[in-house]
């Protein structure tokens, strides 16, 4: 809320790209305080350049340490490189991400786990060509 001495303290909140965030408090002359929040009713979901930026990098895979993972923000979205560029990511909600238009019955899917450690845990599931559901674990040290 506008007004917040913790504001200037919080590294997000404090961020120019928050401004949009913090939300003004009007007094009514009834006494009662009105907040107007937008909601934002998008079927995808947009994150932050900086919310990204704290998942990019490479990920080593927990069961096989040379299955490496490698993310990056293109154009304010999450990638995962490939072979040619990369696979793009849109955000579903609930540290998950879904690849952009994968035709019906097929998925790829990002989920991520912060540990009490600082590390990130990266759970990517799909279903691959034969029609068989993949999972690989990744773990990216702080």
């Amino acid at each position: 809320m506008n007004g917040d001495k913790h504001i200037k303290d919080d590294v997000n909140a404090s961020s120019p790209s928050a401004r949009r965030r913090i939300l003004d408090i009007e007094k009514m002359n009834d006494g009662i305080a009105k907040v107007k929040y937008d909601v934002g009713m998008s079927k995808v979901l947009h994150l932050e350049a900086g919310s990204i930026d704290r998942l990019i990098g490479k990920y080593t895979g927990i069961s096989d340490k040379e299955k490496i993972a490698e993310l990056f923000n293109f154009e304010k979205r999450l990638w995962k490189k490939n072979e040619s560029l990369g696979d793009k990511f849109e955000y579903k909600g609930n540290n998950t991400f879904e690849e952009a238009n994968n035709p019906p019955n097929f998925y790829c899917k990002l989920e991520f786990n912060i540990l009490p450690s600082g590390s990130t845990e990266l759970t990517e599931s799909f279903i691959d060509i034969d029609l068989s559901k993949k999972v690989f674990v990744y773990l990216r040290d702080k």
